[in-house]
């Protein structure tokens, strides 16, 4: 299920160096050539003559457009999460509306306005099924998320539940991402060791992709299954008949290789052939050390330096 909803839900501390590449253009097979790699306007290409944070003149008259627009409702959201929300639509103003919109649904029918959600509001992210550590980049600058399908539990979630988790991990990712890294989007390594149909229910995966499509910001730029052996064919059927065609186009079948090639070792976890060595008890700490620093610092406060977004 949760293979699923990375897939299609989206249109898309520990601190480490990292020798990856910021820049815009690409030749990549994924991309098309000559375009800006993250599929952003040009007017809005970070590079790094600029704050990580930098927040574009015109993305802040945008942003204050995004509160005349919806007023209080909005109040609690901070300037670099709607610009977050901008980038999920290519910095289009109605396209954004409408994902805000959404998001702001789901935060209002589940009474979380205003309200950071910790751990324990997501603690299905316990089992380790999907792991986002922080400071973890590829080679051109995307967040990289780990996912381990034999942990995933179908069954045992809720709308409510899977809703929290993508919550969480919006608030969870503003604060300790750079916006020049939000800018790329992110990709997802999704481990099919031991998984089986145990592991996914694509009747419920319909039902919940339906429910949590175009309400989060997160761009998933690519997604690589590994270890899928003979139970992928399987898999990969049933994905198809979920996923849109944009989505089928994002996912390859990968191996360690590919992934030493797409990211550096230190954002590499070492069963795959890097150097990383955060595991599910480093992440659990890192939510715990965020839920205990940020516990009592409201979701909209803003750095007042010009031109610049949250440090």
């Amino acid at each position: 299920i949760f293979f699923f909803f990375f897939l299609h839900k989206f249109n898309t501390t520990v601190t480490t160096q990292h020798k990856h590449t910021l820049s815009p253009m690409t030749n990549s097979k994924s991309e098309k050539k000559g375009k800006p790699f993250n599929r952003q306007p040009e007017r809005f290409q970070w590079n790094e003559t600029m704050d990580k944070e930098y927040i574009f003149p015109e993305e802040h008259q945008m942003v204050a457009d995004l509160r005349t627009h919806f007023g209080d409702r909005i109040s609690y959201l901070s300037d670099k999460l709607l610009v977050y929300f901008l980038l999920s639509r290519r910095e289009e103003m109605e396209p954004t509306k409408e994902v805000i919109s959404n998001y702001l649904n789901v935060m209002e029918e589940n009474e979380w306005q205003g309200k950071r959600l910790t751990l324990e509001d997501a603690k299905i992210l316990r089992n380790g099924f999907l792991q986002f550590h922080t400071g973890l980049y590829d080679n051109h600058g995307r967040t990289v998320n780990y996912m381990f399908m034999e942990k995933n539990r179908p069954r045992e979630a809720s709308l409510k539940e899977m809703w929290a988790v993508f919550v969480y991990e919006t608030q969870y990712t503003v604060e300790h991402t750079p916006l020049c890294y939000l800018r790329n989007g992110s990709i997802h390594v999704m481990n099919l060791h031991n998984a089986g149909m145990k592991n996914f229910d694509p009747s419920k995966g319909k039902e919940i992709s339906r429910a949590v499509t175009g309400v989060f910001p997160k761009r998933i730029r690519r997604s690589i299954a590994v270890n899928g052996g003979l139970f992928l064919k399987v898999l990969w059927k049933l994905a198809k008949a979920i996923l849109s065609k944009k989505m089928v186009k994002r996912f390859e079948v990968g191996s360690n290789d590919l992934l030493k090639d797409l990211v550096p070792p230190s954002s590499l976890l070492e069963q795959y052939g890097g150097e990383c060595k955060l595991s599910l008890e480093d992440f659990i700490k890192q939510c715990e050390e965020y839920d205990r620093k940020y516990s009592s610092i409201p979701l909209n406060r803003e750095e007042k330096k010009e031109g610049m977004g949250l440090d």
